[in-house]
């Protein structure tokens, strides 16, 4: 089989997915192979480094910090001054700063001379309700402006789209982006640039086991990039303007002066699943430019044992060694390793490939929504996603079926090529079974699934509010879920916790509470509830396991004695009230 365009789906240090065409040139260089030799080679010899600058001053930065002592000479680009316009207002609010942006640009474009808008905001669904809000407003104005463009940009949006960007315009073009533009694309003909200030970063929680979006302010230097956008002189010989949606002071007291390392922020799971080879250095005593956070290497040591990667003396398992050669997230791995076993391992292909994808839905929001009742499950978000898989295959993947569904054919394809990478890999490589299962019976799938993901298990309490089992945290169903749509489940696994902000979980699928007590299951070590705090979730399984062990056994009152009965259940469950325990005993 040739090599497939996703060899590596995740880069093993941020976790996020590679751009499928910056891989494959990588790929092409001769030092790819030996990417992590070269660095410690690199630091133990006397190197001269000619560096391309790339703005963000991370290039010279990493090899000053990499090595003790080392003398830089710098060449500028040609870049013009930039006048600089903070806000005169107080702080803004990360919550609510897209009046402020609004604002601004309808300013620019009633009183300032010709030149076009970059706007950098922090998450795509501020871009598109950015874009509506200025639309409307111009429109408002009527005569009293000149023709605009409004373009939207960010990673999701399929490539025609984003290609518009490059398209010359009559008027004024106003692009509005994510970080995405920050160092990675220049625009001829950017004059003005409306800075908001805010990025949303992936930041692992190692309390929570779980990675979220947080809003955060960005640093000096990517304040610094984003400005240099407008540092093209314009055809008038006029100097651009970015305009800063904060004040100087806190530009000067409150941001970092360069951005966090990734490293420090992330789950280092898969990089340590990555290291633990006899032939990759040892990652405690590697070269880093940044060592890792101990706390977060501690987790990252913690779940890989849970998931049966690592055994009791810390050697790797073999289903370890399987889960390494995954391109994949530990936990998606474990979930694609343990699907043979449930005799479904073609759909869990399939709902690990759409996984690993952007969002294949385009479109508003509600646009959104139609397509996902049409290819609803009940059970779940999973399981909507695996719908959808299958009608696109069964559509001959087809453009206009994608295009009439608002979903994006660019990345079903993408999904569709990392699908036939992990089932070469299955296969040739381990000779791991192929099994599919009967399209009805979902319990084996979401076995599967939840045999990678339980420790994101949330429980329903009795306020009607979803509690997480690891951290005990107060979430809810993303607004685009499907469970949104049925009765309340009592338990559901969850795959993300995109968002501190409002606690969403995103994709969440259904699961009965007696999986999560299944002492012959894969997950059954995690589940010690001594180790849990107190709380209605770890009472309610407590309860459950102890009413399913008297089951088993087959005891009754009289055998076991009542008054000895109702003692157990009181010492077991010392954090429901006596009127509950009474019912439920």
């Amino acid at each position: 089989m040739e090599n497939s365009k996703v060899a590596n789906i995740l880069n093993r240090w941020s976790g996020r997915p590679y751009s499928v065409e910056i891989l494959e040139k990588r790929k092409k260089l001769a030092i790819w192979q030996h990417r992590d030799q070269f660095l410690n080679a690199f630091r133990a010899n006397q190197v001269l480094a000619l560096v391309a600058q790339t703005g963000s001053g991370k290039s010279t930065q990493v090899i000053s910090l990499y090595f003790l002592a080392l003398h830089i000479m710098k060449v500028p680009g040609r870049l013009h001054p930039v006048e600089i316009v903070y806000t005169s207002d107080e702080e803004v609010d990360r919550n609510n700063y897209l009046d402020a942006v609004t604002k601004t640009v309808v300013n620019i474009h009633r009183h300032e001379p010709p030149g076009d808008v970059l706007v950098f905001l922090s998450e795509e669904g501020e871009v598109e309700d950015a874009c509506n809000k200025i639309s409307k407003e111009i429109c408002n104005l009527k005569n009293l402006v000149g023709p605009m463009k409004l373009v939207p940009l960010y990673s999701c949006l399929p490539a025609t789209m984003q290609h518009k960007i490059f398209e010359p315009c009559s008027g004024r073009k106003i692009v509005v982006t994510t970080n995405i533009v920050e160092s990675s694309l220049s625009m001829d003909g950017i004059s003005y640039v409306v800075d908001s200030g805010f990025v949303k970063k992936n930041v692992f929680d190692n309390k929570l086991r779980m990675e979220s979006l947080v809003t955060s302010t960005i640093s000096k230097a990517s304040a610094n990039m984003r400005s240099e956008h407008a540092s093209r002189s314009t055809s008038d010989g006029r100097r651009g303007k970015c305009f800063r949606l904060y004040t100087e002071e806190s530009f000067n007291n409150n941001f970092d002066l360069e951005t966090c390392p990734e490293i420090w922020r992330l789950n280092l799971s898969n990089m340590i699943l990555s290291f633990w080879k006899p032939d990759v250095y040892d990652f405690l005593c590697f070269g880093y430019v940044d060592f890792p956070d101990v706390e977060n290497l501690v987790c990252a040591f913690e779940e890989l044992a849970y998931l049966g990667a690592f055994d009791r003396d810390c050697k790797i398992t073999n289903i370890g060694e399987v889960m390494s050669v995954f391109p994949l997230e530990p936990r998606m791995s474990k979930m694609l390793v343990i699907s043979p076993e449930f005799n479904c391992s073609q759909e869990i292909l399939s709902i690990s490939s759409m996984l690993s994808v952007p969002n294949c839905f385009v479109g508003s929001r509600e646009e959104q929504k139609e397509v996902k009742v049409k290819f609803h499950s009940i059970h779940g978000d999973h399981l909507t996603f695996l719908n959808i898989y299958r009608a696109y295959k069964q559509n001959n993947e087809d453009l206009s079926w994608c295009n009439d569904n608002f979903i994006s054919y660019w990345t079903l394809k993408e999904a569709d090529n990392i699908r036939q990478e992990l089932e070469y890999i299955m296969m040739a490589r381990f000779k791991l079974d192929l099994c599919r299962i009967d399209i009805n019976n979902t319990v084996n799938i979401r076995k599967s699934i939840l045999g990678g993901y339980f420790m994101h298990v949330a429980h329903l309490d009795t306020t009607g509010n979803y509690i997480t089992l690891e951290g005990n945290k107060v979430v809810t169903f993303h607004q685009l879920s499907n469970c949104l749509d049925d009765n309340k489940p009592e338990w559901v696994i969850f795959n993300e916790f995109p968002a501190t902000g409002c606690d969403f979980i995103h994709i969440v699928t259904t699961i009965p509470k007696d999986w999560l007590i299944d002492s012959a299951a894969p997950w059954s070590l995690y589940y010690k509830l001594s180790n849990y705090p107190n709380s209605e979730a770890k009472s309610t399984i407590v309860y459950a396991s102890y009413a399913r062990m008297l089951k088993e056994r087959k005891l009754t009152d009289g055998k076991l004695g009542k008054h000895a009965n109702i003692s157990t259940f009181h010492r077991l469950l010392p954090y429901h009230n006596n009127r509950k325990r009474k019912e439920r005993l």
